[in-house]
């Protein structure tokens, strides 16, 4: 079921991203190359039809993650993961904008990163979101 998955990493954090890239592909997801920007993003996620969308919200050039996620929503039907440094309730707000399918705060630690996992499989199954 997992390899079915495609899942778009979008991290500015190279680390972070390498990190995530992957603990999800040892978990058996397909993981598209990781991007670091909106623009990466939106291109990315063009020309690799993720299912899936984890989203940095601090985002160099402009846009912020949840910017970025609303566009993406846009072209096409994702679901997005949220993912950030900052834990504060406006912030929060925004992002439940989108209708986000989680929204993690970094630094990820591997149980936070296998709770992600179990909300992108629990979307595949009947009834997911």
């Amino acid at each position: 079921m997992n390899s079915k998955t495609k899942i778009l990493i979008v991290e500015d954090e190279a680390i972070s991203a390498m990190f995530l890239e992957m603990e999800f592909r040892n978990r058996g997801f397909t993981v598209c190359e990781p991007v670091a920007t909106v623009e990466g993003a939106l291109q990315a996620a063009r020309t690799e039809q993720p299912d899936v969308v984890i989203m940095d919200v601090s985002l160099p050039g402009g846009a912020d993650g949840i910017e970025g996620a609303r566009r993406i929503l846009e072209l096409l039907p994702v679901h997005v993961i949220i993912i950030t440094g900052y834990e504060d309730e406006a912030l929060r707000k925004r992002a439940e904008l989108i209708n986000p399918a989680g929204f993690f705060v970094k630094p990820l630690s591997v149980p936070q990163v296998s709770q992600i996992a179990r909300v992108i499989e629990s979307l595949r199954e009947p009834g997911g979101n």
